[in-house]
């Protein structure tokens, strides 16, 4: 196999994001693909590669299409991340990876931050403005109130 077949890279990266990952990294969770770096210089981060396709592909984009299975990692991915300090607002079908092997993973911390980053809008380094509380609400709801859908927001 070639290194392409088992690394992933990803251009036009934003500095949060790869210091994200790099956090990421430390907790060492299983449905996160391995991160290799990130060039700072660049702007390239460089992961695992995972075989397989975003749910969006394999599914479509309606969240209740999804198997029960797959709702449920989801859950629980984004519960574990929440629980990690990680609000992970970007919850739609094209995060999500189902591999070969059917193990639900997930990808692009764009959007993501810190529960303990509190400001009144939050404002991403390329200058989309993100309403914090409405990212938090909604991640806890999805997390903790069975909220069954995908973020309208990132929808």
């Amino acid at each position: 196999m070639k290194s392409s077949d088992y690394c992933f890279t990803k251009g036009a990266v934003f500095n949060r994001e790869g210091t994200m990952y790099r956090y990421l990294d430390t907790l060492a969770l299983p449905f996160l693909p391995k991160f290799y770096g990130y060039d700072k210089e660049g702007c390239i981060l460089t992961t695992q590669r995972i075989h397989g396709h975003c749910l969006a592909d394999y599914y479509g984009d309606c969240y209740e299409d999804l198997p029960a299975r797959i709702k449920l990692r989801i859950r629980e991915i984004v519960t574990e991340l929440y629980k990690n300090g990680i609000v992970y607002p970007n919850v739609t079908g094209y995060n999500f990876i189902e591999d070969v092997n059917k193990k639900i993973w997930i990808v692009d911390f764009k959007h993501s931050f810190g529960v303990n980053n509190y400001k009144e809008g939050f404002e991403n380094e390329d200058s989309d403005i993100m309403d914090y509380k409405e990212h938090v609400l909604f991640v806890k709801q999805f997390c903790f109130a069975n909220n069954n859908n995908w973020n309208p927001y990132f929808a």
